[in-house]
């Protein structure tokens, strides 16, 4: 059995990948900011964990418990993403504070580079690993509703997609990430994003669902992708084609 973390995974596209990979037999470890988090219905063979993914400290302390009760990780994504957008448009350079920066590069970006940091010492002795980085589509073309904190930390993770990939030759682990379009999450809500818009903009005609992210890292961490390492994969129905 497959031990898989999965960093903010009790709602949106984590909670997706979640319910997913639980079905295949994988034994599922999600990172819960807050006690609260930790109330969401989970299946069977998924544990909590709690942890402030932007703090170094919190993340080692997680990663040591997860290793000394399972004693391996075989599979990290690194899901847990903030973001500031309003109703009606972006938030203007001119309108983001220190403290917001930091606050999204830090669990963003920064969060998977201490999970990382953590875990891929696990995985090479094992010599086996899967990790997969949720960035976005923003992060490809500069982003409509997104604002230059969120672009940023999302464009991070691609290039520590490869400068991941490039280092782990040899190591029997695998580093890819995925870059999702317009997903219908809470994250969005607040955005006007029907339907009609999806079939305005989308070639496919409808906004992403979580499953659809959670069906490509179902992919990425089989053996049918034994021979995609530091790619980016684009799920965003034909919305962003690069």
């Amino acid at each position: 059995m497959k031990v898989a973390l999965i960093t903010g995974g009790t709602r949106g596209i984590g909670f997706a990948i979640v319910k997913l990979l639980a079905l295949e037999d994988n034994l599922i470890v999600v990172t819960c900011g807050t006690k609260a988090q930790s109330k969401v219905q989970l299946p069977e063979r998924v544990e909590y964990v709690q942890c402030d993914i932007s703090c170094l400290k919190s993340v080692t302390a997680m990663i040591k418990q997860v290793i000394d009760k399972h004693s391996k990780i075989d599979i990290l994504v690194n899901n847990a993403g903030i973001s500031h957008i309003k109703p009606d448009g972006r938030f203007l350079i001119e309108d983001i504070q220190e403290a917001t920066w930091h606050q999204v590069i830090n669990t963003n970006l920064s969060g998977a580079f201490y999970t990382c940091k953590q875990v891929i010492p696990h995985m090479k002795r094992n010599h086996y690993g899967r990790i997969i980085n949720i960035s976005s589509a923003s992060a490809r073309f500069g982003g409509v509703l997104a604002s230059v904190d969120y672009i940023s930390s999302k464009a991070g993770l691609i290039g520590l997609t490869k400068g991941l990939a490039y280092e782990l030759r040899g190591c029997g682990i695998t580093v890819n990430a995925i870059a999702p379009g317009r997903i219908d999450t809470d994250m969005i809500s607040d955005a006007d994003l029907s339907d009609k818009w999806a079939k305005s903009h989308v070639p496919l005609g409808r906004l992403g669902k979580g499953e659809d992210i959670a069906g490509t890292v179902l992919f990425l961490i089989s053996k049918h992708a034994d021979y995609v390492h530091g790619a980016t994969l684009d799920c965003n129905g034909g919305w962003i084609i690069t």
